[in-house]
């Protein structure tokens, strides 16, 4: 995650008139959508609270090897890609050594071309496939897919060679809605939340074989200002073992303004804890559009109160919380474990919700 240079970085204390409503008529007409990016009529379990734990409801994850497995996937930045079901992919050993071994063959002949792997004096190629243990939250949900591809480095001198990875990838769905996967034909598996990292290069490559081998279609995810704003709901509702990260909402100034590009507004996570519990209603065990919009919109009233700044008028890119940040361009970073599945579940309903691919039939 990249990181915001202090002389863009406001902080303050939100104890001093954070809900202060009568600087919003100062302010330009609100630009939060409230109900356009809530289409649902109850809201989906990782938007739901437990009403006596105040926590985010979800399917206890396993311990032992699982627990292992999620851990891989803290304190890395992911790109996100939304896939369309993919067409005769089986999670049996002998497809995923299958799988491995022709993917391994389509890279090495790409960097025979010199266009498939930013790698110099490359031996060999080696793509890996195998279950990933954990991600799955109801007996629904397809088994998750771990891909790893290495790359074995000839080195100078007779030195012995060295190998390292250049791609690490999950394909999974969390908690996904059983009517859609219902209505696939049975030869379709659903795994429409592809988190990467990794080269450029190798990431095309890996792309584009899957896209030819399943008959699926991956796209670049990306996420509006108020998609990025359930992030908060799902920090507030979690269980952390880790506070000491503020909340950080960073916006993109108009480019007709020189000398300043981002404002990074910075709140302490208790007082955006004890702001989240004066908007939300703690006798519902659902969380609204209008909760999220009116925490948001609290924040930007505080921020003109104090410095005289729409950032309403701004566009919202990024969102950190003690949990995970996000970003609008579709990256993402979890920290903590414990907000593996709820941030992976929120993924999968927003590759499932959107009009791609087949998940909307």
């Amino acid at each position: 995650m990249d990181v915001t240079p202090q002389s863009q970085v406001v902080r303050f204390d939100t104890s001093q008139s954070s809900t202060n409503t009568s600087t919003r008529s100062h302010a330009k007409p609100p630009s939060w959508p409230i109900r356009r990016y809530t289409p649902y009529s109850k809201t989906p379990r990782s938007r739901k609270l437990n009403t006596r734990m105040g926590r985010i409801e979800r399917t206890p994850v396993v311990g032992g090897d699982s627990e292992t497995d999620l851990k891989k996937l803290v304190n890395k930045t992911w790109h996100v890609y939304q896939v369309t079901p993919l067409a005769d992919f089986k999670h049996d050993a002998a497809s995923l050594r299958k799988y491995s071994k022709h993917l391994s063959a389509f890279l090495q002949a790409e960097s025979q071309k010199g266009i498939g792997v930013d790698v110099e004096n490359i031996v060999g190629d080696r793509a890996v496939f195998s279950l990933m243990q954990g991600l799955a939250s109801s007996p629904d949900d397809s088994e998750a897919v771990e891909l790893v591809v290495k790359v074995k480095s000839q080195a100078n001198g007779g030195a012995a060679s060295s190998t390292r990875e250049t791609l690490h990838a999950i394909l999974c769905s969390v908690g996904a809605d059983i009517n859609r996967k219902e209505t696939l034909h049975d030869s379709l598996a659903m795994l429409p939340v592809l988190i990467m990292k990794g080269t450029v290069a190798v990431s095309s490559c890996v792309i584009k074989w899957l896209e030819s081998q399943f008959d699926c279609h991956i796209k670049r995810m990306t996420f509006n200002q108020m998609k990025l704003a359930w992030i908060i709901p799902i920090w507030a509702g979690a269980g952390l073992e880790d506070v000491s990260k503020p909340i950080e909402l960073q916006y993109t100034v108009p480019k007709d303004i020189e000398g300043l590009n981002t404002i990074t507004l910075t709140v302490e996570h208790q007082d955006a804890q004890t702001l989240w519990e004066s908007v939300h209603d703690g006798s519902s065990n659902e969380v609204s559009g209008e909760e999220i919009a009116a925490f948001i919109k609290s924040l930007e009233a505080h921020f003109f109160y104090h410095f005289k700044i729409h950032l309403e008028g701004m566009s919202l890119t990024r969102i950190g919380t003690p949990l995970a940040f996000m970003g609008c361009e579709g990256r993402i970073k979890i920290f903590q474990g414990s907000g593996v599945i709820q941030i992976l579940q929120y993924l999968t309903e927003l590759a499932t919700e959107d009009k791609f691919g087949l998940y909307t039939h």
